[in-house]
């Protein structure tokens, strides 16, 4: 998929988000990127204070940042950091849809294992 395509799609999931998680995403920038090389990732990865990060090629997304719970011990606070969903590695819109969705659980304060357990592999 192409990155413009992908930008489309994440601006429609993120419109159909639940007032109350979307509030809790407002310290979130979700990127759409052109594969590993792209400028966009790099200033994500500048954001989160990561140096050098080496990702596979097949990554479909990734959250870098602090999430929501570590701000408040009731989950109540707001997630701070990037969202960023690789196009070249998305085929569909539900490839979009499921991919935020996983990295949105991370942005919320999840595991890897309860985002998997909401069906959110």
């Amino acid at each position: 998929m192409k990155k413009a395509a992908a930008d489309g799609m994440v601006a429609e999931v993120l419109a159909e988000l639940d007032e109350e998680i979307a509030g809790a995403l407002v310290g979130v920038t979700v990127y759409a990127i052109d594969g590993t090389a792209d400028p966009e990732l790099r200033d994500a990865l500048k954001n989160a204070g990561i140096q050098r990060w080496e990702f596979p090629r097949s990554f479909r997304g990734v959250f870098l940042g602090t999430p929501r719970d570590d701000y408040d011990e009731e989950g109540g606070g707001e997630a701070q950091g990037s969202i960023v969903i690789n196009a070249p590695n998305m085929e569909t819109l539900d490839d979009v849809r499921d991919t935020l969705a996983h990295e949105i659980g991370h942005a919320l304060g999840l595991s890897e294992e309860e985002v998997e357990n909401l069906g959110l592999g």
